[in-house]
Parts: C-alpha cells; sequence; structure tokens
C-alpha cells in the first residue's frame, strides 16, 4: 500500500515536466552563439555613428521605443515594421510584436527610418542609418539581433522570413 502511494506522487513531479514554458524559445536564443544583446547591439550603432550613451540622439531613440512599446504603436524600419496582435498561443489577451513588410498607414507610428541625403547628414540621421544598417548586416549574417530589450529580430529556420522572438514577462495584457 505505502508503495502506491509513492509511485502517485513520482507521477505528480513528473507533470511538471512536460510544462510548455513560454519563454522556452526566448531563453535559448539568448543562450545561442549567434545571438547578439541589444548592449552590444547598441553599442556598435554608437560608435558607428561617434554618439555614446548620454547623448541626445541616443536618449531620444530610448525614449520613443519606450513610448512605441507603451502605447503600441507601430515601429517603422527602413526594410521592416513591427506591428502588435492579440497572441493566439496564449489565450490571455497579451498583445505581442510581429514583424511586418508592407507600409500600413497608422497616426501611431514611430519612425526609425534613415533619411541621410547630402543636404541632410545630422547625427540623429547618422544614427537612424547605422542602426538600420547594423540590423541588416547582423541578420544577412545570420545572428539573433536584440534590436529592444527583450526583442529579438531573427529568420526562422522554417519559414526564411523575419520573426521576433520575446520574452513574455515583458508583454502586456490588453481589456477586451
Amino acid at each position: 500500500m505505502f508503495n502506491l502511494f509513492k509511485k502517485k506522487k513520482d507521477k505528480k513531479e513528473n507533470l511538471g515536466l512536460n510544462v510548455f514554458s513560454l519563454n522556452k524559445e526566448f531563453d535559448e536564443a539568448v543562450n545561442s552563439n549567434d545571438f547578439i544583446s541589444f548592449n552590444r547591439f547598441i553599442s556598435t550603432v554608437l560608435l558607428k555613428s561617434n554618439l555614446g550613451f548620454e547623448s541626445q540622439v541616443y536618449l531620444k531613440f530610448i525614449e520613443k521605443f519606450k513610448m512605441a512599446f507603451d502605447k503600441k504603436y507601430l515601429i517603422s524600419f527602413d526594410k521592416f515594421n513591427i506591428s502588435f496582435v492579440i497572441d493566439k498561443m496564449t489565450n490571455q489577451n497579451l498583445l505581442v510584436p510581429i514583424v511586418k513588410f508592407e507600409n500600413i498607414s497608422t497616426r501611431e507610428i514611430i519612425s526609425f527610418h534613415s533619411t541621410i541625403k547630402n543636404t541632410d547628414v545630422t547625427s540623429e540621421n547618422v544614427f537612424y542609418f547605422n542602426l538600420n544598417n547594423e540590423i541588416t548586416n547582423l541578420l544577412n549574417n545570420n545572428f539573433k539581433v536584440e534590436i529592444f530589450p527583450s526583442i529579438i529580430l531573427t529568420f526562422s529556420n522554417f519559414s526564411k522570413n523575419l520573426k521576433i522572438i520575446y520574452d513574455y514577462s515583458n508583454i502586456s495584457k490588453v481589456t477586451l
């Protein structure tokens, strides 16, 4: 009789191993050899732009991306956009970031486009030019790039399209 209870206990402990981890893909990406952290990525962009972490351009960039994520605005880069949709995987009304390629017209947009022209070479334009180029170069070399804290941009092994891997602990719930 005692052995019967012991088997049930062992079965219960094994059930915990089968629980799906929402952050599994994110954790694996962060621990892979081809992962570029946000600090490393943005440090390279700042270095190429002759700017520092205290520069107004960088501080404005940080402010803009925080606002975009807080308010779920469309974030537009030279070659792609980041939009927010309800995650159907979790059934918890979570707004999650996804990659979009089509132009989306909305007033709620944060632009990180580079617009360098011969007459318009400002430190901000140089920064956004380097930001977009660094993303393109790293992705073309098969790196997983943390373009914002807890937001990784990479190519899908299956579809060969850009995709976002994110940390679920930083995703906000919406009320419908």
